[in-house]
């Protein structure tokens, strides 16, 4: 005679995110990912960021997210198939900046370009740098206060005095020293 015992598993993984919190606003764009997950049979535990590819976390982690709206699914599987899942949506304010002229190899004959670069940032912008390599060394050229507005263009007009070819960009910092780099044209 044969005695057997069948149990079975429809327990969810026990789940806790302690961040990102819902509705969070960062100011920099290093946001935690803090959580913890208990379960006998606990198989792994993974997240999901605007619902994009599963990522599988392996204890506390940081990314390093640009501005914009986020949500982040993080989710706990065990061996039996249960799951247990969290999403938590939250916001990174950094400044942008966008560069609007002149256009990516542009071919200027008089020798005098302007720079025409727009930044916005919710907390108010300190300044725009700009940013070229025209005498072979990435250097600051100009920096234009904006007075803590919160949305500015701002022209950087410089005379070159030969035909060169040289890569530029605007940097964009806000009230908090957060900084973003325009692309390099």
């Amino acid at each position: 005679v044969y005695n057997a015992t069948l149990s079975f598993d429809d327990t969810k993984p026990l789940l806790v995110v302690d961040l990102p919190q819902q509705g969070d606003i960062y100011s920099t764009g290093f946001v935690e990912i803090n959580y913890s997950a208990e379960d006998v049979f606990l198989n792994k535990v993974v997240y999901y960021l605007n619902n994009g590819n599963e990522v599988l976390l392996d204890g506390n982690i940081t990314l390093n997210l640009s501005g914009g709206s986020y949500a982040i699914n993080v989710s706990a599987y065990d061996d039996n198939g249960n799951i247990e899942s969290i999403v938590k949506s939250f916001t990174v304010d950094l400044p942008s900046v966008t560069l609007n002229s002149p256009v990516d190899n542009e071919n200027d004959l008089d020798g005098v370009v302007s720079f025409n670069c727009s930044a916005s940032a919710s907390k108010g912008l300190a300044n725009i740098n700009l940013y070229h390599n025209a005498s072979g060394i990435w250097h600051l050229n100009a920096t234009e206060f904006t007075n803590n507005l919160t949305s500015v263009s701002v022209v950087f007009t410089l005379n070159f005095s030969n035909n060169i070819t040289f890569v530029w960009s605007c940097f964009a910092y806000d009230t908090d020293n957060n900084v973003v780099v325009g692309e390099n044209r």
